[in-house]
């Protein structure tokens, strides 16, 4: 495309080396790429190597930083003011990127707001229908915005309104998303990012109820299925909104459980108490036999 390169290209990648081929060939020669690397991950660190791609090896502590920590440290290691966090399984039309390097290099938005398009085993599973709107924000300038990304599929994550350019919702202005086709990937995705979101949860939302469950799953089927036109897609629609209900049950059942072993330790002296009363009670009984 012969543009310059304006912006830089974060890519959070864990043992995908065959996915970032693909997101490599995307953005050669249109933007900065690095990208944050696993230390065992070897195949993908030769695949960087070789391309001559930036790359950066994931600290010992990353895991144990919340997400609003890992966000501000990914940030500071960008080069350029606008960023675009991406993950390997992201394709972005040509489109879409000369309207990042236009914003990137006018300077005259704080960031963009596009539309989602997820792809699984070959057919569209999920895309904008009953309202057309920009529904993620992974480009922006970083001394601007600040993003959460555990809110990042929300419809506004912005934590301040900055001046957003809103794209049109067509398809080749929307970010595409290739989904695993491999089920016991997604399973061990869906846990381990249901942990992650689970912990943050902990420290701002209040006490889950039956109620809070209930309504995070059935609302997260319906907004999918039927908004975002899972419908259309015959059973494989259907199994992946399926699936992501279950991933906000299982974030909130997960948060339940925090919630609960808080409380209990909080209370630990109050339980030990009782449970040595019981088994005062049970001996006396126990004697009078």
């Amino acid at each position: 495309m012969g543009v310059q390169r304006n912006y830089t290209v974060l890519v959070e990648i864990k043992d995908e080396p065959l996915r970032i081929i693909p997101l490599i060939e995307n953005f050669e020669g249109i933007a900065k790429i690095i990208v944050l690397l696993d230390p065992e991950d070897s195949q993908t660190k030769e695949i960087l190597i070789e391309r001559s791609i930036s790359f950066i090896i994931r600290p010992s502590n990353y895991c144990d930083l919340t997400q609003p920590q890992r966000t501000a440290w990914l940030l500071q290691q960008s080069p350029t003011r606008y960023v675009l966090i991406s993950m390997a399984s992201f394709h972005f039309p040509c489109k879409l990127l000369s309207l990042l390097e236009k914003i990137a290099r006018e300077g005259k938005y704080d960031a963009i707001m596009h539309a989602t398009r997820s792809w699984s085993h070959g057919k569209l599973v999920q895309e904008p229908w009953i309202r057309k709107r920009s529904s993620a924000c992974y480009f922006f300038n970083r001394e601007k915005i600040s993003v959460d990304l555990a809110r990042i599929h929300n419809e506004f994550p912005l934590h301040k309104n900055g001046n957003i350019y809103l794209a049109p919702p067509d398809s080749e202005y929307s970010i595409h998303v290739f989904r695993d086709d491999d089920m016991s990937l997604i399973t061990l995705k869906m846990v381990r990012y249901a942990e992650r979101e689970a912990k943050e949860l902990l420290i701002k939302d209040p006490p889950v109820t039956l109620r809070i469950l209930l309504s995070k799953t059935i609302k997260a089927f319906l907004l999918g299925y039927l908004r975002m036109g899972g419908f259309r897609s015959g059973i494989e629609g259907l199994i992946y909104h399926v699936n992501h209900a279950i991933q906000r049950y299982l974030v909130y059942s997960r948060l339940w459980e925090l919630q609960r072993n808080k409380v209990y330790e909080e209370n630990k002296i109050i339980h030990v108490a009782m449970r040595r009363k019981l088994i005062r009670i049970d001996r006396d009984l126990t004697n009078d036999i």
